[in-house]
């Protein structure tokens, strides 16, 4: 039809509706392609993000991440685009870029506890001393999430210091001895 008369490769706007009409036509991952082209032309973060999105939902993460990382480069990384960028370097087991990522995370939504736990996973195996502190962190507040007590345990067997995981346990014991998941660690 007229889209196609029009056809210009090199206008972000031509190929913003293009890329709505292969969406329309549930072909996602051309979709996603054609957006990301947008998106390259014209490095708006709206536009990033949109593309970014719809390379996701086309499932592929390997298109979304450049677009998210330019996102951040041009100051615009919120919590949205440093969950994705953690996430997609997760799939590509790339812990240290991941716990990049969950420490920005970390630090502009320090309430948000599974942050804090992302990052200390993606730490454990390259820098375990920090994802200790953070695990120390998290087992200090006042209602610590068993997930963080379990986490640290399993750290520190992981570290060779059994003591140090089973006296870790010890302290939460009456809190949670009726949790499966805590009388799995003390075994």
């Amino acid at each position: 039809g007229l889209l196609t008369k029009l056809r210009d490769k090199n206008d972000p706007q031509w190929l913003q509706l293009y890329a709505a009409s292969l969406a329309y036509k549930k072909m996602y991952e051309k979709a996603a392609e054609t957006l990301a082209r947008a998106a390259e032309i014209l490095p708006h973060p709206e536009l990033l993000r949109r593309a970014s999105l719809a390379a996701l939902n086309a499932k592929r993460p390997d298109l979304a991440q450049p677009m998210l990382e330019k996102i951040v480069t041009l100051g615009c990384g919120d919590v949205a685009v440093h969950s994705r960028l953690a996430f997609i370097y997760i799939g590509q087991n790339d812990n240290i870029n991941a716990a990049r990522h969950f420490e920005v995370l970390h630090r502009i939504a320090p309430d948000e506890i599974s942050h804090s736990i992302n990052l200390a996973i993606s730490l454990s195996s390259e820098n375990p001393e920090r994802a200790l502190e953070i695990y120390n962190e998290l087992c200090a507040k006042p209602a610590p999430p068993l997930q963080a007590i379990c986490r640290r345990a399993q750290l520190f067997k992981a570290m060779g210091r059994v003591k140090d995981a089973w006296m870790s346990l010890g302290k939460f014991r009456s809190e949670y001895w009726d949790k499966p998941e805590y009388v799995l660690q003390v075994r």
